[in-house]
């Protein structure tokens, strides 16, 4: 699937998909690609805006719906029954960057960036700290959300967020050919494979659902403030 900016729409499509492809025998991988020069810019600024004002009401103080379910779609993805396989194609940030932390397997095109910038749309960073902790550490974890800095396909392959770099123009062909090998796979062997790395890994620890519970703006007039006059990425 394609993605591009990463709120409800895509979201809603990443659920979709996830259902529809988890269930049909003949889809051995899932590969999630973007359109354009982007593999995903982040957030729609107009429609958070206007989800922030629907979720920040009296009823439900500061707590963001749209945040919460883009942490449990993007907890579907790396729970997903196939194997998923992140073409990075261009800049990925924010809502894209954690998209990619989450799938099993992560090549990037050579000219594409990767990073965490969205604490300067006022933004705190929930699910994705533990992602990023089983990835590349915790001192480059504090460093990337720290510091929102974008980082090349070199060195996100250094530091272990992506396995393999290519030249743009081969990304898809490289994505279709790890597809291709996966295959080959048995089935039931991958699967308790997969349900084995999911038990041991550190999201299954039981701060995952504390961290769900903790996916708010963090106060819904600095957020604002923040989307009305937001901080370029540099």
């Amino acid at each position: 699937m394609r993605a591009g900016h990463a709120h409800a729409g895509v979201f809603l499509v990443l659920s979709l998909v996830a259902l529809r492809y988890v269930a049909d025998a003949a889809v051995r991988a899932i590969i999630i690609t973007g359109t354009g020069p982007a593999f995903c810019a982040g957030m729609d600024l107009t429609e958070a805006r206007a989800s922030l004002a629907r979720g920040t009401s009296a009823a439900t103080g500061t707590d963001w719906p749209e945040a919460r379910h883009g942490e449990e779609v993007r907890d579907q993805v790396y729970n997903c029954g196939k194997p998923t396989i992140a073409a990075v194609n261009g800049v990925a940030v924010g809502n894209g960057a954690r998209l990619v932390s989450v799938c099993d397997i992560a090549l990037m095109a050579s000219e594409a960036r990767i990073g965490y910038p969205e604490m300067r749309l006022g933004i705190q960073a929930a699910m994705v700290v533990l992602h990023l902790m089983r990835l590349v550490g915790e001192r480059v974890s504090r460093y990337l959300l720290l510091t929102g800095e974008l980082i090349d396909a070199q060195t996100a392959q250094q530091i272990g967020l992506v396995n393999r770099v290519v030249p743009g123009n081969q990304l898809l062909e490289a994505a279709v050919d790890c597809a291709i090998k996966i295959g080959l796979n048995a089935r039931q062997a991958e699967a308790k494979t997969k349900l084995l790395l999911r038990r041991f890994c550190i999201l299954r620890s039981g701060l995952s659902e504390r961290a769900h519970r903790d996916v708010r703006a963090d106060g819904a007039p600095p957020v604002r403030q923040a989307l009305d006059a937001p901080t370029k990425a540099k």
